[in-house]
């Protein structure tokens, strides 16, 4: 209950809070649809039971000392979630307006939700349970939310002339490829190893992600009226209440 609980947290937080910024009365009119949202977070989850299973074998394997299985299972989960953005963006219900960045960070966040359940079940299921050994595994489940969400916004491809994005699932499979591999090994060096690793991919996760957040979420157009074209969107941020 605890370990499910705070994959949902921090990614249900993340989505409220950096989602959020596009969502009135932060701008003055919402550029995305909020219940797309919901279902693309849930269809994150759903998929994330699947790639649990390969990320497992990939942080068992390397603990174990079987680096050849635990490439496998490093492949198959990249493989996986590149497959299911692919998937989500190009599909009629998410797929048909320029939101779709949007459902892109949410269906990814889901995912992560479910990742960071497997990550804290293998900790809370180990020898043993200690101070140092729970905040590894929170900042480590912190790492994997944002390297989610920044694995969401390399792999969108955006018309000229924007730029800042990379270009598609390749860039976004190596970063995320990259991010858990450094999130496995350091973990096989201890607390210490694996909180620097941890702290490593946060670090430059969140400044990819702020990095392209505003090319790719912040020029989406929003929705149109009954009475005609919606002017465009301000500048993002959270207004003071």
């Amino acid at each position: 209950m605890v370990n499910g609980s705070l994959g949902v947290l921090l990614s249900g937080a993340f989505v409220y809070w950096e989602v959020g910024r596009y969502a009135a009365p932060q701008v003055p009119l919402t550029l995305f649809d909020e219940r797309k949202e919901l279902f693309a977070y849930t269809a994150g989850l759903f998929g994330g039971i699947v790639l649990s299973i390969p990320f497992g074998l990939f942080l068992t394997s390397l603990a174990e000392g079987s680096l050849g299985l635990a490439l496998i299972g490093l492949a198959l989960l990249v493989v996986g979630m590149e497959l299911g953005q692919w998937v989500l963006r190009r599909s009629v219900y998410f797929g048909s307006t320029e939101a779709r960045p949007f459902y892109a960070v949410g269906f990814r966040a889901g995912a992560s939700a479910i990742l960071v359940l497997t990550l804290a079940a293998i900790y809370l299921g180990g020898a043993s349970v200690d101070a140092p050994g729970v905040a590894v595994t929170l900042l480590q489940s912190g790492s994997i939310v944002t390297l989610q969400a920044a694995g969401a916004l390399l792999a969108v491809r955006l018309p000229a002339p924007r730029t800042g994005a990379s270009g598609g699932p390749l860039s976004s499979g190596l970063v995320t490829g990259v991010g858990f591999l450094l999130l496995g090994l350091g973990g096989v060096y201890g607390p210490l190893g694996a909180g620097l690793a941890a702290a490593l991919v946060l670090v430059v996760s969140l400044r990819i992600y702020g990095r392209l957040r505003g090319t790719v979420l912040g020029t989406v157009r929003p929705p149109t009226t009954r009475d005609g074209p919606s002017p465009p969107p301000s500048a993002f941020g959270r207004t003071d209440r």
